[in-house]
């Protein structure tokens, strides 16, 4: 069984609000007294344990050549098995990815940085599924190169066939 874990899918600023929220959920559910506030606290608890624990990845079964892309959500997995009969290739895809911040004095930073995925084609290359993204291309080859062997796949290049109209 090979697990890759896509990490949590809230970052940065509501990951670090909700744990402002888990804190004042947690304050009003114990000290309020008051049923309406403490079913805001319970609120406010459940939203930050569902950010907090919002995480997605995905599960190959190589015995069975199966694949479950997967969301956790309090730390309940939810995803159906596939087939993996319909992927033949494997591929990584160079792109880019932005992210800009702009300041109360209305100055803008941006940064722009490469990235590898790693994804598994089907024959056609018209269908592909995210296995996982990398910063470097080293560990995205090296990913590559593993499930090339261990699922019997052929290492290509991104090359989708065109369709007849």
């Amino acid at each position: 069984m090979i697990q890759i874990d896509h990490g949590f899918a809230f970052t940065g600023g509501p990951r670090a609000g909700s744990y402002v929220g888990l804190v004042g959920g947690v304050i009003l559910l114990l000290f309020s007294g008051v049923w309406a506030s403490m079913g805001i606290g319970l609120v406010l608890i459940l939203g930050a344990l569902y950010i907090l624990t919002t995480r997605s990845g995905i599960k190959i079964n190589k015995e069975l050549k199966t694949y479950q892309a997967y969301a956790s959500y309090y730390g309940i997995v939810v995803g159906e098995w596939k087939s993996l009969e319909k992927f033949t290739d494997i591929a990584i895809l160079k792109g880019r990815m932005s992210s800009s911040m702009v300041s109360r004095g209305n100055a803008r930073i941006s940064a722009i940085e490469t990235v590898y995925k790693v994804y598994l084609l089907t024959q056609s290359h018209r269908s592909r599924l995210f296995i996982r993204s990398f910063e470097a291309a080293h560990p995205a080859e090296e990913l590559m190169k593993d499930l090339s062997q261990d699922l019997g796949l052929e290492k290509v290049t991104y090359n989708p066939k065109k369709s007849r109209n």
